[in-house]
């Protein structure tokens, strides 16, 4: 089977979420049949041919076009949107005419290069837009220009949604939220191989958050946990501080966050792993966002517990978050503070931490992402 895979990144990186489940997809694909990746590039500049892995970063879009220019002007009014006026769709279609399935990472992939026209159409929905655009709305309010927004956002992803076979969720909750819709689930998995560091004794008292800072709902998860709890933790748990690593965070984040003792704003950091080794528990105190969080899931198979919203514990069901697997979910000041007590306690921490290990391994491997994908490929030719 050939496969062409439409997605943002090089499927080989995976420095934060979204890069990294590309490369859990572009992986399991390769395991159903011969794959070519092409990765979208605005600058002729940045194209280049890796024929060996047969990964192409082509520069297809229509500059300076009126549909070029159309498309700038109405992605303000419109969120997520992509459209073929601005690209070379039929290029591209050109280039890759023998391939059996076409598999988009994201919606707005599918919608530029109108996939579907070119072999049956399987789209990563990873965030369901619609139900991301809500929850920011509790954030944002929900004014006229929200509310035609919200609008045209359906359309779109309506109409993007009604070509293509299957919609992949990372969580099985997703898959029913929209009924009319062919949604199946994909899980997120850890990318690569990872350290076990279940029996290392991290620092007690150090939180740590790690994620892409120029994204909103990593902004909005920090700015709310700092207001709403940090300055009572420090009169609790004086030791107590938070290291926040990943880059893009805006300057107007960084001046706000500097008042807030003990928290370290780290900035982007190759390697991550002594952060893990030296932590308590990973912090993920999310608001919004849809998908799944990768890294719930890289420190619970470090053997990392995580101290967690419910929104950042998406795509783990509920009666899988418990403290034997890792896992200490928080809603309010009393119970974020009985995970942290619970977690420096060093016998009841040693159990969380050999469970979440475990816990991963069980539920979310790279054989289980293989055989979703052979299941829902395998009768698409």
């Amino acid at each position: 089977m050939k496969i062409l895979y439409v997605c943002p990144t090089d499927p080989r990186e995976t420095s934060y979420g979204g890069q990294q489940r590309t490369h859990v997809i572009w992986k399991g694909l390769q395991s159903v049949g011969e794959v070519w990746t092409v990765v979208p590039v605005p600058h002729k500049a940045m194209e280049s041919r890796d024929e060996q892995n047969r990964i192409y970063k082509l520069c297809l879009e229509r500059r300076y076009s009126i549909g070029w220019f159309a498309q700038r002007l109405l992605k303000r009014l419109i969120p997520y949107w992509d459209c073929p006026w601005a690209y070379r769709w039929r290029e591209l279609h050109h280039q890759f005419s023998d391939v059996d399935v076409a598999v988009s990472r994201y919606i707005k992939m599918a919608a530029a290069f109108k996939l579907w026209k070119l072999a049956p159409l399987y789209v990563d929905g990873d965030d369901i837009h619609t139900l991301e655009f809500d929850l920011q709305t509790e954030e944002a309010g929900n004014g006229i220009r929200r509310r035609i927004q919200r609008f045209l956002l359906g359309r779109f992803q309506d109409r993007i949604y009604r070509k293509a076979r299957v919609i992949w969720v990372p969580a099985k909750e997703q898959v029913g939220l929209l009924p009319q819709y062919p949604f199946a689930y994909l899980p997120n998995i850890p990318c690569g191989t990872l350290p076990d560091y279940s029996k290392v004794l991290g620092d007690k008292n150090t939180l740590f958050f790690v994620g892409l800072m120029a994204s909103e709902p990593n902004q909005v998860a920090i700015d709310w946990f700092l207001k709403s709890f940090w300055n009572q933790l420090k009169v609790d748990f004086p030791k107590l501080r938070l290291q926040v690593v990943g880059g893009g965070l805006p300057e107007s984040y960084r001046k706000a966050w500097a008042g807030f003792a003990d928290v370290e704003i780290l900035g982007f950091q190759r390697d991550i792993l002594p952060f893990y080794r030296n932590a308590l528990a990973l912090l993920t105190p999310m608001r919004i966002g849809m998908g799944s969080c990768i890294k719930v899931l890289e420190a619970l198979q470090i053997g990392r517990p995580v101290i967690s919203t419910a929104q950042g514990l998406r795509g783990i069901q509920g009666q899988s978050r418990i403290s034997q697997n890792g896992i200490c979910e928080f809603s309010d000041y009393a119970s974020l503070t009985a995970a942290i007590k619970l977690l420096q306690d060093p016998s009841r921490r040693l159990v969380a931490e050999e469970g979440a290990r475990r816990f991963v391994g069980t539920y979310f491997s790279d054989g289980i992402i293989k055989d979703i994908l052979w299941k829902d490929l395998e009768h698409a030719k």
